[in-house]
Order: structure tokens, then sequence, then C-alpha cells
């Protein structure tokens, strides 16, 4: 299962909003990510909860949605998944996805594998220089905080769930992008905006 064996429904949410914590986003701005690594690893101390209210409302969407039943058993950035969800894990998870960009992922066993991608720039160091923001030729996407849940079609009767959850999410998070694709072959199963 998950997004290794592409025999899976990909169910993707995406989000306007820049989730990225307002005082990282500030310092990463005011010093144009001109700082070391060991400044860096100052800055997460003094700041250890970073968060962002449409980032914590869609963790928290997920576990509580239809009873918790999405809610989640691993957690982390790399696989394999190996950080249990424990009750510490939303606050950490929060802060890791909302104070750079990247990918954070969380698992339910034999459910599914979902990554959280904050699509606001990553910190990175060449030979301990910085890469300046003022040198970065990325240009950002309209849609800044991207959700993938991947769930095996193996699944009994899971996609009329997942429709659901797409039609559900894309609702709670004010967003009009949310769409379902056969992995195996990337068509479009479903479109939010057809539906509207």
């Amino acid at each position: 299962m998950g997004n290794f064996d592409y025999n899976n429904y990909l169910a993707i949410i995406k989000v306007r909003d820049n989730i990225m914590d307002p005082v990282y986003l500030d310092y990463y701005t005011s010093t144009d990510m001109n700082f070391s690594v060991k400044e860096m690893c100052a800055f997460d101390i003094a700041h250890p909860k970073a968060t962002h209210p449409v980032a914590a409302k869609a963790l928290d969407f997920v576990c509580n949605y239809k009873g918790g039943r999405l809610k989640p058993d691993k957690w982390g950035g790399g696989h394999p998944l190996k950080k249990i969800f424990d009750d510490e894990a939303p606050q950490k998870f929060i802060t890791n996805l909302t104070s750079s960009g990247g990918t954070i992922d969380i698992r339910k066993n034999r459910l599914y594998l979902a990554e959280f991608t904050n699509e606001w720039y990553t910190p990175i160091w060449d030979d301990h220089k910085p890469l300046l923001l003022s040198e970065r030729k990325r240009v950002l996407p309209e849609y800044m905080f991207w959700i993938q849940f991947y769930f095996s079609k193996s699944l009994k009767n899971i996609y009329p769930f997942i429709e659901e959850l797409v039609v559900d999410f894309c609702e709670a998070l004010n967003t009009d992008n949310g769409q379902i694709l056969d992995q195996s072959t990337m068509e479009k199963i479903f479109d939010i905006s057809d539906k509207r």
C-alpha cells in the first residue's frame, strides 16, 4: 500500500493559504535566509511551537473525521514512518510543517498514507553557505498547501468514502481544488469543481 505500489486512489486537496508560521516567515524574509545552520537551530529552539490555523485545522479534520476513522498511527518526514502519533504528535507535526517548506507524512495502517506539503521555500545550505531567498528561481505556486491521500484500490467499498472525504475536506478548508486520480494512470476520476 501507499504511493510506492501505484495501485491506489490518489485524493488531492490544494489550498491557496501560505501555511508558514508568521514568525518564521518574517525571519526568513527579513534576513533573506542569510543565516547559518547554527543560527537556524537557535531560532528553532527559541520558537518551539510554530503554527498556522489552516494547517492545524487540516490535521484536526483528519484526526476527527467520521469519529476518528482517519486518525493516524504513525508520522514523520521520511519512510518508513516510525514516529508514533501520540498526544504530543499533533503540535510537533504542525511545528515541522509550518516552520519551513517541505513534506510531513502521516499513516493509518492498512487504510492510507497521506502527505502534507508546505510549498514555501526550505532553508538550504551548500558548503555551509545559505541559498538566499533573492537567489531562488522557483516561482511559488498559486496553491501553497497540498494534502495527498493514497488509498489502496483493494480496500472494499473505499471509493465513495474517498469522494465524500474530498468534498468535506474542501468545504472545511474553504478551497475549490480537490480531486481524485487513479494513481496507476493519473486519470482524473473526480473533481470538486464539477460538483459546484
